[in-house]
C-alpha cells in the first residue's frame, strides 16, 4: 500500500508538471523489472501461479503499448516502443478465458459487498513463458546498459 501510494502520487506530480514522458518511463521501467522478477523466479516456486500471474499482464501490455505509442516519435522512446511491440508479440500468444457467474451481494460490517463470482482462466506453457522472459531480458538490457 505504502509503495501504491506513493508511487501515484509520484505519477500525479509528474503529471501536474507536464512530465507525463518521465511518468511512462518510469512506470515501464517498473514493470519490466516486475516481469523480470517474475520470469527469473518461476524456476523455484509454484510454476502454475507464477505462469498464470505473468500472463495475466497481457492486459497491463495492452495498456504499456498506449502510453509508449504517445511518446514513439520523441527521442529515446522509439526503442523502447520496438522492443515493447516484440514483447506484446509474445504475450498475444497467451489467452485469457473469462468464466462469468452471476455476481451475489453480502453484508459486511453494516455495508452492501457485491462479490464478483466469475473465474478466469490463463492459457500459458513454458515456451511462451520463455519466449516472454527473453524479451523482457532483451529490454531490460537495453533499459539499464
Amino acid at each position: 500500500y505504502i509503495t501504491n501510494s506513493g508511487f501515484g502520487n509520484m505519477t500525479n506530480y509528474l503529471l501536474e508538471q507536464d512530465r507525463s514522458g518521465i511518468a511512462i518511463l518510469i512506470s515501464y521501467g517498473t514493470w519490466i523489472e516486475t516481469l523480470h522478477l517474475a520470469t527469473n523466479i518461476e524456476k523455484v516456486t509454484n510454476k502454475e501461479a507464477v505462469y498464470e500471474r505473468i500472463g495475466e499482464h497481457k492486459e497491463v501490455m495492452d495498456n504499456i503499448m498506449l502510453l509508449l505509442e504517445a511518446f514513439k516519435n520523441q527521442s529515446g522512446y522509439k526503442q523502447l516502443y520496438e522492443g515493447a511491440e516484440k514483447l506484446k508479440k509474445e504475450f498475444d500468444k497467451v489467452t485469457i478465458t473469462i468464466h462469468y457467474a452471476e455476481p451475489t451481494t453480502k453484508i459486511v460490517d453494516g455495508m452492501l459487498m457485491i462479490m464478483d463470482n466469475s473465474t478466469s482462466e490463463v492459457n500459458i506453457n513454458d515456451e511462451i513463458v520463455n519466449s516472454i522472459a527473453n524479451q523482457v531480458e532483451s529490454i531490460r538490457n537495453q533499459i539499464i546498459n
